[in-house]
Formats: C-alpha cells, structure tokens, sequence
C-alpha cells in the first residue's frame, strides 16, 4: 500500500535509543506540565471537600487513562500488530488497523454509556464513606458525569498508540498527553478568572478534562493517516471484523490489564479505605502519588515504551539470548534512574512538597500531610519502575501467567496491609502497604524472569545493580548535610525554597553522575547515545 509508513528496522539498539529520546523528552515536557496543572489544583481547589470529590471523580477515566494511555493496551496490540505487519504485510496490517479502531469505538462507546449509567454505585464503590456526607457525594457525581465520557477518547488514543508504535512511530503518541495538560490547565485558569468558588473551578476542570481526551486523539489521525490507516474513510472501509489478530488481542487483553493494572487497582483500595479517614488524607494521597509518577513517567514511561517494539521482535524472531541481554540493559538503566530519583525525594520530601503544592487553599497542614504519604509511597518507586519493565518483557513474550500472579500477590498483601496500617498509621499506612504491595511484586516478577530467560540475571548484571545502589546511597549521604544546612526551618519564603531545594538537587545529581564514573557504571554509556553521542556495537556494550 503507498503512503504507508515503516521503519525498517526499529530493534538495533540506536533506534530504540532514539525513540527512547523523542518519547522521554515528550513526556517529560507532559510531566512538567502535569506538575503546574497539580499545583494550580492544590492552589484553587485546596485540600478539604471540593478536591477529594474532584479526586474521587477523576479516579476511574484516570485509572483508563493510566492503563490505556500510558501504554499498556499498546503492550497488547504491538506484537501483534507487528508480527501481522512482518508475516502478512502492510496491506493486511493496515486492514488490521482499521478494525481495531472499529471494535475498539464501539466497545468504549458501552463502556462510557454503562458507566454514566452506573456513576452513582461507581462512586459508592471507590468512596464508600462519601455516602456519609450529602454534599462530597452530590458534587462527586456531578463531576463524573462530566469525565466518564473522557474513557472513550482515551481508549481510542491508546490503540492509535500501539498501531503508531508498531510502525515505529512515537512522535504524535508521545505529545499526545501534553494536550490534555495544556486543556486542563487552560480550563482550570480560565474558570478561576471568572469565579472564585472552588465548586464552579472543579466543575471547569472537569470540562478541560473531556476536551482535552478528544484532542488528544484527534492528534493522532494525521499520522494514523500516513500510515494508510486513516480513520476517514478507514472506518467507512469494509474490513475482516474478526481477523485472527483481534482474537488474539482480545484474549490477552484481560489478563494483560489485571497483571499491569494491579498498582492502579491499590491507589483505588487506597482511595476506598482513605474516604473513611479524616478530610484531607484522599488528597495528600493523591498528590504524593503524583510526584512519585514523575520521574516513572519521565524515565521508564519512555523506556518501556520505546523497547517493546524491539522485544517483540526478538520474542517473534525466537531471539532469546539477545532478549534477555536486552531486558538487563533495561532493567539496569531503570534503576540507574530511579534509585537516587528514589534517594532523593526521600531526603528533599517536605521542601519539594511545600514548594509545588504549598500556594493559595493549600495550607501548611495540607503540605505536611502530603510530604508524610510522600515518604512512605518513595520507597515502593524503583520496584514499581521494575515491575513496569519487566512485564514489558513478558508483554513481548505474550506470556502473563506470572504478571497475573504477580497482580494476584500484590493485591492481597495491599488490602490485607492496607487495612492493618491503616488502623494504626493512618492514610501513612495506605501509602506504605502499596510499596510493599509493589515490592512483592516485584520479587515474583523478577524470579519468573530468571527462570523464562536464564541469561537475564548475569553477574555482569549484579555488578551493575551494586554500583547503582553504592552510587545512589553515597548520594544520598552528600545530600543529607546540605539539607538540614537549608532547610533547619522549613519557615522560608518561595524563592528560598526554590534556591535551597535547586542547588540540593544540583549537589545530588553531581556527586551521582562523580561516583557513578568512579565506579565505571555502564549506563553511562546508554545516557550519551540518548543525548546522540556515538552509540557502541553491541558486542562493545557486552563487554562493558
């Protein structure tokens, strides 16, 4: 077919580096404008009544969101759509397409109509003790009604993603999620230029959130376009309806979604056991988690997304030694990346927190509780990183026994934990119990990795992990003396906090980048063929 768009070969290690590039910078810039749309939240909306309802609200077309959009339905359809693309060709590849966005409409479209249906046992359901509270529930359903149709755009951007990704395209998928930023963020200013309730804000916000899904689909369509798989006429066009492919997506879709959903699925126990707790704690739950989404959705967002098409090539083409080098490249970058991030929001927790969030309705009070979640959810980062790379290993393997049973695990220890800790610790609890949750998981997942692919876990392997670990806690050492020596009272004005918590941050990340050179760490290497330094053979990379 003409105009279709191909990489030829997307799996050497320079594509993979450049795709992991454009995605990582597209959603870093997502990130940061993730991070000025969450402070103008805390700021408008506060911590009391009106942001838990809009928390509550939000928790299910973001749960779609954190699933579908950040890749996960795109895990499913790449090594199918790309195994099609290479066995049967473009032409059969873009029938493929065209009926993946077909079924996908309509089932989203049920979706949403049974969930407007169902917004009020939704709610019951994730906020349990909302019903106590007339007004919190009245204006939580009021802003779901709102969101819910936010799911069928979501839906459809997240197959546009994975058609894209299996032609080794990243750029549109990966700016999509900057729209729905930019719209929120415009919705929410706007609505506070013209009305100082919170109510009305959050209702503004809600808008910006529906808006906003809609174009980040509509982004997609040119390049789905190019691709020969436009959705006008495409979705006009006749096309198998039942082609042996959405079998097989279909089939593996549930198990995929439960076995990387599970830590979606503990923010939503957390989210149901903390309505129950005092005003607030829902609120500082959500933003603690939203800082430790940063660096994930920075650093292992883009990695996991750019290396999948290349594993399930090598799992297509039966590459299992190359596969398992791969997956350890990987898995030692994400930790390279994770454990001083890790490190360092663990030390600078209170004045990161009073700095992003502490402005207009959001007291002091509020920025405490938020930095005490903050500490306990820290802890669970890096595994939750590895558990996000290591079912993309078992993605392209179209394996999800042990994900499944990894979900399994992890969902038991968190609401068995869940509800302990939080007896006795409070909504600290609820954060702790998902990082241990995570940490389970991670074990498991780890240990059916080494038993799939024997050539993973290499003393190479080993290596590297303890150099990254004595890198990142001598860091943290360094830190530690120039924090307290800043921040003996946290009683300082913005710029202050600004300053101190910027040069910490510049201190941590040159006495890392010192020691991990001292230690000869081999990621090194990997960060300058991402900032396009030359890139070393394979074999070379091996050796190291």
């Amino acid at each position: 077919m003409t105009g279709i768009m191909h990489n030829p070969d997307p799996s050497t290690p320079i594509s993979i580096a450049r795709s992991a590039g454009i995605v990582g910078l597209a959603t870093s810039a997502s990130r940061v404008l993730g991070c000025l749309r969450d402070i103008l939240i805390a700021a408008l909306l506060g911590s009391g009544l009106v942001a838990d309802a809009f928390i509550v609200a939000f928790r299910v077309p973001n749960l779609i969101r954190r699933l579908f959009g950040e890749g996960i339905l795109a895990a499913v359809v790449v090594p199918v759509f790309a195994r099609c693309l290479a066995v049967k060709g473009p032409q059969k590849a873009a029938e493929l397409g065209h009926t993946l966005l077909k079924t996908g409409g309509l089932v989203m479209a049920g979706v949403v109509a049974a969930a407007l249906i169902c917004t009020p046992g939704l709610i019951i359901m994730l906020a349990p003790g909302f019903q106590a509270a007339a007004p919190k529930f009245e204006l939580t359903l009021k802003l779901a009604r709102i969101m819910l149709p936010y799911m069928f755009f979501i839906g459809m951007g997240a197959i546009a993603m994975g058609i894209l990704n299996s032609y080794g395209h990243f750029t549109a998928p990966a700016l999509a999620p900057l729209v729905l930023n930019v719209v929120m963020i415009s919705a929410l200013v706007a609505t506070a230029l013209i009305s100082t309730s919170a109510t009305s804000r959050a209702a503004g916000l809600a808008w910006g959130v529906l808006v906003g899904g809609g174009l980040q689909f509509l982004l997609q369509i040119p390049a789905l376009t190019r691709c020969g798989i436009g959705p006008y006429p495409g979705l006009l066009r006749r096309a198998p309806f039942y082609p042996d492919e959405l079998k097989q997506i279909v089939k593996r879709l549930a198990p995929t979604l439960a076995g990387a959903g599970c830590y979606q699925f503990n923010l939503l126990v957390s989210t149901l056991l903390a309505s129950f707790l005092p005003e607030g704690s829902i609120t500082a739950l959500y933003f603690a988690d939203r800082l430790v989404q940063l660096p994930l959705g920075i650093f292992v967002v883009a990695l996991s997304t750019a290396c999948l098409p290349a594993f399930a090539r090598h799992a297509a083409g039966r590459e299992t030694a190359r596969l398992a080098a791969d997956t350890a490249r990987a898995l030692q970058m994400t930790l390279f990346l994770t454990l001083p991030a890790m490190v360092g929001l663990a030390i600078l927790r209170e004045p990161v927190v009073r700095l992003i969030f502490h402005h207009g309705a959001f007291d002091l009070e509020a920025a405490r509780l938020t930095a005490d979640a903050l500490l306990y959810y820290v802890l669970g980062l890096s595994t939750l990183a590895i558990v996000r790379m290591g079912i993309t290993t078992f993605f392209a393997l179209q394996e999800m026994r042990v994900p499944l049973q990894g979900a399994g695990i992890s969902v038991a220890a968190n609401c068995t934990l869940g509800i302990l800790l939080a007896y006795t610790m409070g909504y600290r609890g609820l954060a702790l119990a998902a990082s241990l949750a995570t940490l389970a998981n991670c074990l498991w997942l780890l240990k059916g990795l080494g038993r799939r692919l024997p050539g993973v876990f290499t003393a190479r392997f080993f290596r590297s992990v303890a150099k990254t670990g004595a890198a990142a806690g001598c860091m943290g050492l360094g830190v530690l003396p120039l924090r307290y020596w800043f921040f003996q009272n946290l009683d300082l004005s913005t710029l202050e906090l600004a300053g101190g918590t910027l040069l910490c941050i510049l201190w941590g990340v040159g006495c890392y980048g010192l020691l991990a050179m001292l230690l000869k760490c081999p990621e090194l290497v990997q960060i300058r063929s991402l900032a396009g330094m030359d890139i070393p053979s394979k074999d070379n990379s091996r050796q190291e």
